[in-house]
This record gives structure tokens, sequence and C-alpha cells, in this order.
């Protein structure tokens, strides 16, 4: 062992030389210490640096890529077309563009998810329910959390990074989320979690997590991480009971609780949910985690006791029901439901916004937002059609009800409603009350019977409202506001009897617009259309599968741009009944109506003739006043004393 007086004569010694060579010649040895442990310092955190750009192979550093990147990329060709969005959630203390808000949720009409991690999401699990006297319909929050929620065991939350993708064409919400793993920035823990409310069996809630090792050099040593999951809080965090399985099975669990749906209405809930680990290994080989989740319900009952009373059956039919979806693989169930979500958008819209703005004219909804508004709809309306307990005769008679609409859409067009119709969505309450609020304005406008055939019957609707599009007891008519005519805007597969029509609205050169009819799916009765106002038997096309492009003319008064009708002699009658007192091109009507926009000419002539009047007298008055031999300045006297205010004398 160095002995304290050895080491204080080396430390003199190195001290001296450093002071010699280094040119430290007035330095005190506290001084060079001080300079040497921050010289260590700095070669030991520069040194890995060095050594990696120089021997090791190039990478590159997670911190400055985003978790939802790849994602980013991956869905470019969806987000351009608006059918995905992928949103960063903003970290601890950053705030989000109002752009970038959406709410993460799934739901078939049945059950419903926000697909949140935040702590202050206490339910994840929503229910439906409709009271039968109200036609409004709720949106329940349970005391119960069944996501998969990933934490590592051990790592920097602060600098984790979420975001979450949604699929309005698959009806999929996926939450990503990294984890950084090392201080270099060279490995981190990436997780994909995808949910949905299955579409076709609306008592399923289904959940897949992918968890993966990421790292920025293949050269790096491989290492295996534990994860933990957070999961299943009913039976510790909330009113649900744990229920014992009537046979013994130990794969899933039963959990049951008496809810309270309004006031004297009560209804028995059983929820089974497989089982989670509670860690799981990460490499770089990707781990698979699935869990299915089923939610069955009672009648409803005014006595809470009655209620109860129905538990034991309700865990019955739950036990079968889940025993018999075990059956199927997590893949093909994902697979129904992309399937019966890309059936239920049969029809649908295409909106291209033109450049050129309009004051004046109304406004035309973000497409992204439409497609939003949309997807949190239909997530809120079962699809009976698709139901896997609906047999082939009933699926029959729904098809034959969503091609008769009867008076389907009445009032006016949707588009210009951007305040209610078409906004924001950032919570499950605004959810349902967007819902309702499309199916009350829907209601009222003659759709009352598209929407009682479930999610299809409400997207026609919604579809046939946005345009004007009407049925009438012998036609289908196009009343657009002529002044959105320079957007493009397209209905796809929009259901008329047996056939199925396609209707666009395109933009040309020179501000030139025409209206393309195409029948995809033919009847064996043919379809005609006309123009706006049907003038002549010579105008009066047969539709087919090869688009036809017709004229637009706006009328005086206002009618629709487009008539389309199985009944030709209808549309040759139609003239008549019409009154036209004025008719013209749409482009000559928006030649004219740019040529009326701002002030007359005469009142700029006005303001100018005043302007040139002001500068005239000015110039004058200036001329006046150089050639005036006595000027008056300020403060000069004059002959002329004040007057006086004298009061009268007193009498």
């Amino acid at each position: 062992m160095m002995q304290p007086q050895s080491f204080n004569n080396s430390l003199r010694s190195f001290t001296s030389w450093v002071r010699n060579n280094c040119k430290l010649a007035n330095a005190s040895p506290r001084r060079i210490v001080f300079i040497l442990i921050l010289a260590f310092i700095l070669l030991y955190y520069m040194l890995p640096y060095f050594y990696n750009s120089t021997f090791s192979p190039k990478y590159y550093s997670f911190k400055s890529q985003a978790c939802s990147a790849s994602y980013k990329e991956k869905y470019a060709k969806q987000i351009a077309e608006h059918d995905v969005v992928v949103s960063d959630i903003p970290a601890l203390g950053q705030a989000q563009s109002v752009d970038d808000q959406h709410f993460p949720f799934v739901g078939n009409g049945m059950i419903g998810s926000a697909v949140l991690y935040e702590p202050e999401s206490s339910s994840s699990l929503y229910l439906y329910y409709k009271p039968p006297k109200d036609p409004k319909t709720k949106l329940i929050k349970l005391a119960a959390n069944v996501l998969i929620q990933p934490v590592p065991m051990s790592s920097d939350n602060l600098a984790r990074q979420d975001a979450f993708t949604m699929n309005f064409r698959q009806g999929i919400v996926q939450r990503l989320t990294c984890f950084p793993y090392d201080r270099f920035g060279r490995k981190r823990i990436f997780s994909s979690h995808q949910v949905i409310a299955h579409r076709s069996r609306p008592n399923v809630l289904l959940q897949r997590l992918r968890v993966k090792l990421e790292q920025t050099s293949a050269g790096l040593i491989s290492d295996q991480v534990l994860l933990h999951l957070q999961y299943d809080t009913l039976g510790r965090n909330s009113p649900f009971l744990g229920a014992p399985h009537p046979a013994g099975r130990s794969d899933y669990k039963l959990y049951t609780y008496t809810l309270a749906v309004g006031e004297g209405e009560y209804i028995a809930v059983v929820i089974a949910t497989t089982n989670v680990p509670e860690t799981i290994s990460v490499e770089e080989k990707e781990n698979v985690v699935n869990c299915v989740t089923v939610l069955m319900k009672s009648g409803v009952y005014q006595v809470k006791k009655d209620a109860d009373a129905q538990t034991s059956a309700v865990v019955k039919e739950t036990v079968e029901y889940m025993d018999d979806l075990l059956l199927t693989t997590v893949d093909d169930l994902f697979h129904e439901h992309s399937e019966a979500w890309a059936d239920i958008l049969h029809t649908g819209l295409t909106i291209t916004t033109s450049t050129e703005e309009d004051e004046e004219a109304p406004g035309i909804p973000d497409p992204t937002l439409v497609n939003a508004t949309m997807y949190y709809i239909l997530s809120s309306m079962d699809s009976k059609l698709h139901d896997k307990g609906i047999d082939l005769n009933e699926r029959r008679d729904l098809m034959k009800r969503l091609k008769t609409p009867n008076f389907c859409y009445t009032g006016v067009a949707t588009f210009h409603s951007t305040s209610k119709l078409w906004r924001k969505v950032t919570s499950a309450a605004d959810v349902m009350s967007l819902t309702n609020m499309w199916a009350l304005t829907l209601r009222y406008k003659g759709c009352a019977n598209l929407l009682d055939e479930g999610a299809e019957g409400m997207l026609q609707a919604i579809v046939l409202s946005f345009g004007g599009l009407q049925f009438t007891h012998k036609d289908l008519q196009l009343h657009t506001d002529p002044d959105i005519l320079h957007n493009e805007i397209a209905f796809h597969n929009v259901m008329y009897q047996d056939s199925t029509v396609d209707i666009a609205i395109n933009t040309h050169h020179g501000d030139s617009v025409s209206i393309s009819v195409a029948v995809r799916n033919a009847s064996s009765e043919p379809l005609y259309a006309c123009e706006a106002g049907c003038t002549s038997d010579a105008h009066i096309i047969r539709v087919g599968k090869i688009a036809h492009q017709l004229p637009v003319y706006v009328t005086k008064p206002p009618s629709p741009i487009l008539y389309l009708s199985y009944d030709r002699n209808h549309l040759v009658e139609l003239h008549q009944t019409l009154h036209l007192s004025g008719m013209m091109r749409y482009e000559e009507h928006w030649e004219i109506k740019r040529q009326n926009k701002g002030l007359p000419w005469i009142f700029w002539i006005g303001i100018a003739s005043l302007i040139l009047l002001f500068h005239v007298f000015l110039i004058r008055l200036l001329i006046k006043e150089y050639y005036s031999s006595t000027p008056s300045l300020p403060g000069a006297k004059t002959s002329k004393g004040y007057l006086g205010i004298r009061g009268k004398k007193p009498i």
C-alpha cells in the first residue's frame, strides 16, 4: 500500500512536470488536479464515440427518429387518400396541434373502447344502450379497464414516445409506444398494440400486442429485456366481481356486475377475458400477445333484484359464446373484422377541394375530417347485415329495405354544416354527441328507414345528404349548391333499387364543370339521366357502365342539376313541371359571380375623386401661402383686441 508521504511526493513531482511542460507555471496544484479530472471525464465520454465512428459500423440514433416515422412511411398512400391518420402524442408539457387531434376509439354499436394509456383514463370499456322511449343512444362508461398496457421494468418514461394510427377503412386503432433502452439512443423497445371492436361479432373486443427490441446496428450485442404488462383491473379497481367458471376452465376469467343504465333500469353484465402474462421477454424477434374480451348482457329490468337473478343465465350464455369463439384463431377474427368493415363501406365519397377560395361560397369540410366523422358514426351503429346471428332470409329483407330509401334526403346538403355535423372529436362523449346529432338530422329529413337498418343505412344516408341527393317516388335528384361545383366530389356505389350508381362532379381546364354518371351493377331495367331542366327529349341519355358526361346548368329558381329515373316518360314530362324562368351554363354563372365580387366600380371612382380634390386643394393652399406678402405666423400680433363679454347692468 502506498504511504501518504510517498503519494504527496509523487503528486508534487507530477504537478511540477505539468507546470514546466504545459505552460502552467502560475497554476496552483488544485487547479491542475481540477483540469486533469475534467480532461479525464471528457475522454471517458468521447472515446466511445471516437471508437464507434472509427472502428465500428455506422449507425444512427433513435433519439432523432419519431416512433411513428416508419408507420407514416408505411401508410403514406392511405394518408394521402385520407383513409389513415397517424398522430404523435405529445410528451409531458408539450402542446398538440389542433389539426392532429383525433380520438383513438373503436366501437361496433354494442361495445366501445378508448385506446388510452393515460392515468386519468380509468376506464377503457364502454357499453352502448338505447333507451326504449328516447331516440338518443347512450354510451355508458364501465368501470372496466381491459387494455393491455406495456410498461418497461426499468426505463426513462420521460423519454418515451407515443403515437397512434386510425385506419378508417378497416376499423383498427393501433397504439405505438417506444421506450429508450440505452443512453446513446441505439436501442429501444417498440410496442405495437392493435385494438378492434369486432364488426360482425358485436360482443367481442380483440387486442393484439407486438413487442420487439430495435437497435441501430446489427453489430450490437443482442439483449433480452423484460416488459411488464398492466392488464385486467376488473378484479381490483372496479365493482365487477370475479365468478368461477362452471366447468372449471382456467384460460379465461369471468366477471359479473349489475349495471344501472337509467332511472329504474338495470341490466346484468358479464365480461369474459382471456389471460395475459404479467411479464414478457422482449428480443429482436417479435413477441406477440393476444387478448379476447367478450361482453354479454341481459334484458332491462325495473328492479335490481330481478336483474341480479339473471346473472347466472348470462354467465352460462357468455361461457358458451366464449368457448365457441376460442375455436377461431385470432388471425381469422381480424380477417373477419376487416372484411365486414370493407363491406359496410359499400358506398362513399371522394372529395378534392379547390385551391381557389371564395368567401361567399359555402365551405367544403376537410376530406380527413369527413372520413373521421363517418368512422366515429359507423363505430356507434350496429351492423345488422353483417351480424353472425342473422339468418339468410332476414339478411335478404335488410338488403331489400336498403334499396328502397323512400324520400331520403329531403333537406339542404350537409356539406356546409362544418360547425355541427363535421367537427373534431376529443372524447367518448363527443363520439356519442356527434352520432346522435347526425341521427336526429337524418331522421327528420326522410332517412328514418335507412337508419333503422344500422351502419349500412346510416352510411348511405350520410352520402346522400352530403351533396343533396334525394330520392322521390319516380327519380333520384342531385340538388347541389352550384357555388361548390369548383370542387370535385364523387359519390360511389349509391344504391338505386337493383343498381348501384357512380356520380361525379368533375372540373376541367378553363373553369368548366361536368357531371359524369355510370352504373356499376346494372339491373335488367334501363336507367336514364338528364341534366338540369331536362329541356328536351334529345338530352335524355341511357346510363351504362361507361361514364356519360353531362353539362351543368344553373337555373332560376334553383332546381336539381341532375335527374336519374327508370321511367323515361317521367323525365320527358319533368320539364313542364319545373316552371323555370332562366337557365345558364355553370361557366357563365361562375364568371358573373367573379365579376360581381367586391364593391361596385362607381364607389372606387368616387374615392379616387375625393383623394384628387383633396390634393388639389392642398397644393393651391401651399402656393397661396408661399406667394403671400404678409404670412400669418403663429404668435403674430394683430391690431384687433380681444372681445370681452360684458354682463348686463343691474337694474
